[in-house]
């Protein structure tokens, strides 16, 4: 984004990118804490998870809307990207029997 545009755009795509990075990874510290609750019940805490993870990124564009002022544009591409990224998390993970 920096070879393209000016440094006001990639320091909003690097902030849009920080801000779902940061809610990824809240979300899944979840995976890897080793529980063992009945289907139901880790249904519940997923959704639980997947709307904590959006009322963070909800939060935190508000805040940064209000007091930084970035690129719209540019901001919202970096969280839809890094989202998008998202989607390619389980190839790399290995497969567990």
């Amino acid at each position: 984004t920096l070879s393209f545009y000016v440094y006001l755009y990639a320091a909003s795509f690097l902030m849009g990118a920080l801000v779902m990075f940061f809610a990824n990874f809240i979300f899944f510290f979840r995976m890897f804490v080793n529980k063992q609750f009945s289907p139901t019940t880790e249904l519940l805490i997923f959704y639980m998870s997947e709307f904590l993870k959006l009322f963070i990124v909800a939060a935190v564009t508000i805040v940064l809307a209000i007091y930084i002022k970035p690129k719209l544009f540019p901001y919202i591409f970096g969280l839809i990207l890094l989202q998008l990224l998202v989607c390619f998390v389980p190839i790399l993970l290995k497969k567990v029997r």
